[in-house]
């Protein structure tokens, strides 16, 4: 007769023996059977993704090629069909907008329903916008220089590149730059989001259940991640609005007249899109992903653009010489086309974009055919991809 204690026991040695049955023939298999693991490398990297899972690291299932001459061979245009690697996608925990589609298809239809956004004519039409803000920063700098009060710019950069992408995009002003208390809480939730991304990639389905539970407690356990969902939660706000005046409009057999220009939804309204792809979700979806990456990644190139400037007077100097003769009267604004005619200071932004690392994590991509790299052949849906170093 079984005693009670063999009988507690019992069950507790099999879900041991099972669990170390389980990790044995997952390693064996990723070691030795696994598509990937003829491949040179580290051998941890090939048995877990989970041994630093906070950071961005080479996993079982991706490869790292560090060799710039195949970038246009895995990052390939039409007609070449690349799939997302889906870890990578879910980074910003809006799999419904453009970046966060994994499929090739569906990113190719949902990036062209909003390619207008960012077409020269729609940033020429939106030039006037662009410099009311420019003007707001200019003031800015203007009251630190008279107050000597030290500036962050990653702060006053990020503040003025929000208000100028949501204003163009979305209708709406953040009035950031005004208000230094919103400027600072803002750059908190981008360096949140920075930090949240190598956890989102391990558990894709985090923000999807964290919109479901209450921020307070979110608040509480990861603060965070409380900062993001409070993000999606404006965004879906934006969406649903655009979307009730909208039905509004088509009520009174009207065009849609509106004190907020949400261009994004406009455009992803008017595509060819099905209706369940104009969903409020889906439309927040890609304004979360737009609105953040366009102004944190802008704001640092001109972070980063200002301390060399400043730091090498002879920089500074050229500059100032070149834009001296474009601009004999500062108080007549030039026009863009005007500003890409002078050499140094393209040349300068360029080295801005460069240096200051506008892709801050590989974006694996999956192609449907085996790719070849010298004698390599990497199997189908493998996530190739370069570090951000390499790709600048």
């Amino acid at each position: 007769m079984l005693s009670q204690k063999t009988i507690i026991i019992g069950p507790t040695a099999a879900i041991i023996s099972t669990l170390v049955c389980y990790i044995t023939v997952l390693s064996v298999y990723r070691l030795f059977l696994h598509p990937l693991a003829k491949f040179p490398g580290l051998k941890l990297a090939a048995l877990t993704k989970w041994y630093e899972f906070y950071f961005d690291l080479i996993n079982p299932f991706e490869l790292h090629v560090q060799d710039p001459d195949w970038f246009d061979t895995l990052y390939a245009g039409n007609p070449t069909r690349r799939d997302k690697y889906p870890p990578a996608a879910s980074m910003a925990g809006a799999p419904l907008g453009t970046f966060g589609t994994v499929e090739h298809d569906i990113h190719r239809k949902r990036r062209a329903a909003n390619s207008h956004l960012l077409s020269t004519r729609a940033i020429s039409d939106a030039h006037p916008l662009i410099l009311d803000q420019v003007r707001i920063l200019s003031d800015q700098f203007e009251r630190y220089l008279s107050t000597k009060e030290i500036i962050d710019l990653r702060v006053t950069f990020l503040a003025f590149t929000t208000d100028t992408i949501t204003r163009y995009a979305l209708g709406e002003n953040k009035n950031l730059q005004e208000n230094k208390t919103l400027a600072v809480d803002w750059s908190a939730t981008i360096r949140a989001v920075a930090r949240i991304t190598p956890p989102m990639k391990q558990f894709p389905w985090m923000m999807a259940v964290a919109l479901y539970i209450s921020i307070k407690i979110i608040r509480f356990f990861m603060p965070e991640l409380s900062r993001l969902v409070h993000y999606h939660a404006e965004m879906r706000a934006f969406a649903e609005r655009f979307l009730s005046q909208q039905q509004a409009s088509q009520e009174k057999q009207k065009i849609l007249e509106t004190s907020f220009n949400m261009a994004l939804f406009q455009c992803i309204s008017d595509s060819n899109l099905p209706a369940h792809e104009k969903s409020a979700k889906r439309l927040a979806h890609e304004a979360v992903v737009v609105i953040s990456a366009a102004a944190e990644t802008t704001s640092r190139a001109l972070s980063i653009a200002m301390f060399y400037i400043l730091s090498g007077r002879q920089i500074l100097r050229r500059l100032r010489d070149e834009i001296d003769i474009a601009m004999p009267d500062y108080s007549i604004s030039p026009s863009a086309k005007a500003l890409e005619g002078l050499p140094y200071l393209v040349a300068t932004v360029k080295e801005a974009l460069r240096i200051s690392a506008i892709i801050t994590s590989r974006m694996p991509l999956m192609a449907h055919t085996e790719l070849a790299y010298k004698n390599w052949k990497i199997p189908p849906m493998a996530g190739p991809a370069f570090f951000p170093f390499v790709i600048e």
